[in-house]
């Protein structure tokens, strides 16, 4: 019997995240002491809605999770899984943003912004993007590879396969790569 209570506590533990809700102008350390904005919602022109195995690598760590992506004009959903844990939700509308982080994740880590901006950097239209980079910063589509430059220094890496995206924070020293499973 205490093993069942044990357990159904840990349950319960990994279950709990932290709500909060952000109603700021958005803006976030885009780089080194460089500020940006994020693009409103409605800067996404389709409806897209996918599954997706995410393989995070942060210096020597790394971990398989999935995700679900919604992206319309109303706005932005992510939701990020370890198993049967949910981790990670963010909502973006032109409301705010509301997140949901497990109490796994340190909250100085990961900023729903961070994951706002990583999407919006992946899917939304290159022309929206540049218009709302500060100055100095500029994103060059070439093919299948979206580049991030603070000037001539290469921040992030985007490189599209098919249904596999290779993405590359040089500056922050993480990456992922994101396959498209299915469509909900």
């Amino acid at each position: 019997m205490k093993r069942v209570i044990g357990i159904l506590l840990l349950m319960a533990f990994l279950s709990a995240c932290v709500a909060h809700r952000s109603r700021t102008a958005h803006t976030f350390f885009i780089s080194d002491g460089v500020k940006a904005s994020l693009l409103p919602p409605d800067s996404y022109n389709g409806e897209l809605s996918l599954v997706q195995e995410i393989s995070v690598s942060q210096g020597s760590t790394r971990q398989t999770l999935t995700g679900i992506l919604k992206l319309s004009p109303t706005g932005m959903q992510v939701i990020i899984l370890a198993g049967m844990a949910r981790l990670v939700t963010v909502n973006y509308t032109s409301s705010g943003i509301d997140h949901e982080f497990s109490p796994l994740i340190p909250a100085s880590n990961v900023q729903p912004e961070y994951i706002i901006f990583d999407v919006q950097l992946t899917y939304f239209p290159p022309e929206a993007i540049n218009r709302a980079l500060p100055d100095g910063m500029s994103l060059v589509v070439e093919g299948n590879k979206r580049t991030l430059y603070r000037g001539a220094q290469v921040i992030v890496e985007i490189i599209r396969d098919g249904e596999t995206i290779e993405f590359r924070n040089l500056e922050r020293s993480y990456s992922y790569r994101i396959t498209h499973v299915e469509a909900p």
